[in-house]
């Protein structure tokens, strides 16, 4: 598959991959690399780097509005955009009193003409009962993806431990990263992302399972049946895994085998076509963190049709600094792909009705 700058014909429902552009020191916008986008309701990327693109990446030029950097700067958060209402979480939260916890939130209901800043709460029974210490991973933080239930309300995903967690994450350098062991949580709030409250555990691992560092790392969309998917990461030497939920997620199904290899960061997209596209990271060698990835990243793609239950797999970028990836649909079948300052565009084999 092609490296950086390069170009590929057809591989499986891969039909083109187009030249990797790149912006910016290096290929990689800010701290380290770890660097987020997100599509607009008009269809503007905004990338980190106060960067936007309105032609899905022909031209990359500066955004004059409102910084977004503390928004894009850290993989951990999550951005949701409906008319009306842009809402973006930090990831990290912090212990207020027992069970309760606060985030950092920006909020703009005019197009992000303005963007403010607010603390937003979070309730979690028994959740972490002390704050983190410098440079710790521990508590709760959200992760990637926001939905809105047929009643209005938010469910979005966080990672973290309560209180009784106490497994020893299984990868040699998952116990550096983690304390213990991840679980998977969904949290709600009916009132536009002020406060929040557990709803349910996804994924939690168990001491037999066959995962590293627990359930992580998750993204959710909901499918044309009405179910509700999630795939987390499960570790840098495990594969991915899913659950599904058919009550708007208070119960969730016994995590499963994907059928993907190991990796980082997925994220799912719904095609315009009901298909559904998930891109994620692989790290190489396995268990490399920093220093490597510059040299030693992939970017995968799988497409299911059959909602998430078998996936056909292709690699479509490879030395991609973090491979941690964001994805959209530019218009039917054209997936813009970013990752740090790198983006570029695949066209997928049309579906076969």
């Amino acid at each position: 598959m092609p490296k950086r700058g390069s170009s590929s014909g057809k591989c499986g429902f891969i039909k083109r991959i187009g030249k990797i552009h790149k912006d910016g020191p290096g290929g990689e916008w800010g701290r380290g690399g770890w660097a987020r986008s997100f599509e607009a309701l008009d269809g503007t990327i905004y990338l980190q780097g106060n960067k936007k693109t309105t032609d899905g990446g022909k031209t990359v030029v500066d955004h004059d509005g409102p910084s977004l950097e503390e928004i894009l700067r850290i993989p951990e958060g999550v951005i949701y955009y409906r008319p009306g209402l842009f809402l973006a979480l930090d990831g990290a939260t912090d212990l207020i009193s027992p069970d309760i916890y606060a985030a950092r939130a920006w909020r703009s209901t005019d197009g992000l003409q303005t963007l403010q800043e607010e603390e937003v709460t979070v309730r979690i029974p028994g959740g972490p009962n002390r704050k983190r210490t410098a440079n710790e991973w521990y508590g709760f933080y959200f992760y990637r993806d926001m939905l809105q239930l047929s009643d209005g309300t938010l469910l979005t995903t966080m990672e973290g431990n309560l209180e009784t967690d106490k497994l020893t994450p299984k990868d040699r350098s998952s116990v550096t990263e983690s304390t213990y062991m991840l679980r998977t949580i969904v949290v709600t709030s009916k009132d536009d992302g002020r406060t929040w409250e557990y709803l349910s555990t996804v994924a939690a691992p168990r001491i037999e399972d066959p995962v590293g560092e627990g359930f992580d790392e998750s993204t959710i969309l909901r499918l044309d049946d009405g179910r509700i998917l999630c795939i987390m990461r499960t570790g840098h030497f495990t594969p991915l895994y899913a659950c599904w939920s058919s009550d708007e997620g208070k119960t969730w199904t016994e995590p499963r085998y994907t059928g993907l290899e190991r990796g980082c960061d997925p994220q799912l997209l719904k095609l315009a076509d009901g298909r559904i596209l998930l891109s994620w990271g692989q790290r190489y060698p396995p268990g490399s963190y920093l220093e490597p990835r510059k040299k030693g990243a992939l970017v995968k793609f799988a497409l299911s049709e059959d909602g998430g239950e078998s996936w056909r797999v292709a690699t479509v970028g490879k030395g991609l600094g973090s491979s941690y990836s964001s994805i959209f649909e530019l218009e039917p079948n054209l997936i813009f792909c970013q990752v740090d300052g790198w983006f570029w565009h695949i066209q997928l084999q049309p579906k076969h009705f």
